[in-house]
Order: C-alpha cells, then sequence, then structure tokens
C-alpha cells in the first residue's frame, strides 16, 4: 500500500512498525532471464574433441565449457540472483573419429576396381601408389598396366581411402606384368 511520511516523500509500500514509525522500503522484481552466449565452435567435419565454451549476461552457469569427445548434446544452464534460468543447447554432430572401410580392391587384367565406405563422414578420397611412389587419385577400372608403362615385373599397389574427417585406411595387395614369352625359332632346313 502507498504510505507518505510527515515530509510529504512517497512510497510504493510501506511497513509500519509497532511504534507506527513508517519504515519504507523498495522492493525489486527480476523476471528477465539471463542470455546465455556460445562462442563459436567448428561445424566441419573433424577427428578431433571439440571445446565449446558458453558465457552469460549475468548469474551463474553450469559449465563455463564443455568437451564434446564425440557427437552429442549438452545443455548451458545460467542462473541469476532472482533465481531465473536459461538453458542453452549445443548439439555437435561433425565428429568423426571412425576410419573408412575398404570393401574390396580387386586387380584384373591390369584393371583395378576399389569399392570403399564411411557412415559417418563420407569417402572424400581414394588414392592409389605403386611401389611407394608418388599417390595418384583412384578413377573406376584404373589401368595399372599404364601406370608402369608395361614394364615386366611384380608391383606393390597400396590405396589409400580419407574421408571428410581425415581419418585414413590403407591396404595393399600386387599385381604382376610378365615377361613375354619368346616364341621358339623355325629354322629352315633343307
Amino acid at each position: 500500500f502507498p504510505s507518505h511520511d510527515n515530509t510529504g516523500n512517497k512510497s510504493d509500500w510501506a511497513l509500519i512498525n509497532s511504534t507506527g514509525i513508517d519504515n519504507s522500503c523498495q522492493i525489486h522484481i527480476d523476471w528477465t532471464a539471463p542470455v546465455i552466449t556460445i562462442s563459436a565452435y567448428s561445424t566441419d567435419w573433424t577427428n578431433q574433441d571439440i571445446v565449446v565454451t558458453a558465457t552469460t549476461s549475468e548469474g551463474t552457469l553450469n559449465f563455463p565449457s564443455h568437451t564434446f569427445t564425440q557427437n552429442g548434446s549438452f545443455d548451458f544452464v545460467a542462473t541469476d540472483e532472482a533465481g531465473n534460468t536459461t538453458t542453452k543447447t549445443v548439439t555437435i554432430t561433425n565428429i568423426d573419429k571412425t576410419s573408412p572401410t575398404i570393401n574390396s580392391m580387386n586387380i584384373s587384367n591390369g584393371l583395378l576396381t576399389v569399392t570403399s565406405t564411411d557412415t559417418i563422414s563420407n569417402v572424400k578420397s581414394v588414392e592409389v601408389q605403386i611401389n611407394g611412389g608418388t599417390w595418384t587419385p583412384y578413377t573406376s577400372g584404373m589401368n595399372l598396366y599404364t601406370l608402369v608403362s608395361n614394364v615386366p615385373g611384380t608391383y606393390t599397389v597400396s590405396v589409400r581411402v580419407t574421408d571428410n574427417a581425415n581419418n585414413q585406411i590403407t591396404d595393399d595387395t600386387s599385381f604382376t606384368i610378365p615377361e613375354p614369352q619368346v616364341l621358339g625359332i623355325v629354322k629352315n632346313v633343307s
């Protein structure tokens, strides 16, 4: 209830003690929830942990940061002095710590066929290396004989598959280009 003192000062609320003295006071009501700000973090594919940090406009946070070691969600909760709370959920879906799979690697008549999969971030590249040389992008039906200029010999073929989070797997096989056959020589005998 409104109250006035002897000099005309007005208060919206007043408490009158047992002696009849007017003790005015102010009451502040805070219905404004704190605001949580999430710092920028990478949303690109990664094979590393992701640390997400948060700040609040007032009050305290349950945690100032959270380390995601795998995909998932985490709730940051801010509470101010009046007990107002705000929750902000961060969901991470771009961690891939699993290597891709080479499903098959076949060589037939010098043609290489590779199939590979990655169920989380997908396959980014497939590369081929012969006898420890330069990595070359794989193409379907790649002709290995052409890559070694049809020179007879046995060759080690390495296949490297990389996913979008830069996880890799490598597997090896070999192929042989045989020496040309020497046909018998026929002498003309008379």
